[in-house]
C-alpha cells in the first residue's frame, strides 16, 4: 500500500471512533493488532500494551461516557508503513461536561489494517474528566 492509502487507513479510524461507529473504526485493527498507550500503568490504568479485544473494550467503556466524541487529526506524517499524527480531541457526557484532550499517535499499518498504535496523551485531562483512571467496564 501506498504511503496516501495509509494516511486514509488512519484517518478512517479517527473519523469512525465515534461512539456510533466503534465498530467501523475497530474494524480497521487487524485481529493480532497491538495498542499501547504511554506511560505508567502505576500512575494511569490504562497504559501498556493491549490487545484488539482488551483495546475495544477499553474503548468502548470510554466512549460509553459521550454523548458525543471526535478526534481530530492536526498534522498527519508517513514513511513507510508509519503514520505519525498530531491530534485533539473533543467530548460531551450527556449531562454536558466537555472533554478534550491532545494525543501524539505512532500507526503502523499493513496490508490496509493497522497492526500497532503507540497513543500519547495528557493522563490528566482523562482524571479531571472521569474523575477516575479507570473506565467503564
Amino acid at each position: 500500500m501506498s504511503i496516501e492509502d495509509n494516511k486514509a487507513v488512519v484517518r478512517s479510524l479517527m473519523q469512525n471512533f465515534t461512539p456510533q461507529d466503534l465498530d467501523k473504526a475497530l474494524a480497521l485493527l487487524s485481529e493480532d493488532a497491538v495498542w499501547t498507550m504511554m506511560g505508567q500503568q502505576r500512575r494511569f490504568a490504562y497504559a501498556g500494551a493491549k490487545n484488539k479485544a482488551d483495546t475495544a473494550a477499553q474503548l468502548s467503556g470510554f466512549l460509553s461516557l459521550m454523548a458525543k466524541f471526535s478526534w481530530e487529526p492536526k498534522v498527519m506524517t508517513a514513511e513507510g508503513d508509519r503514520v505519525a499524527v498530531e491530534a485533539v480531541s473533543y467530548g460531551e457526557m450527556p449531562d454536558g461536561k466537555k472533554y478534550s484532550n491532545v494525543y501524539h499517535m505512532l500507526f503502523t499499518v499493513r496490508g490496509g489494517k493497522i497492526v500497532e498504535v503507540h497513543e500519547y496523551l495528557d493522563p490528566l485531562e482523562v482524571l479531571e474528566f472521569t474523575g477516575a483512571m479507570t473506565f467503564p467496564a
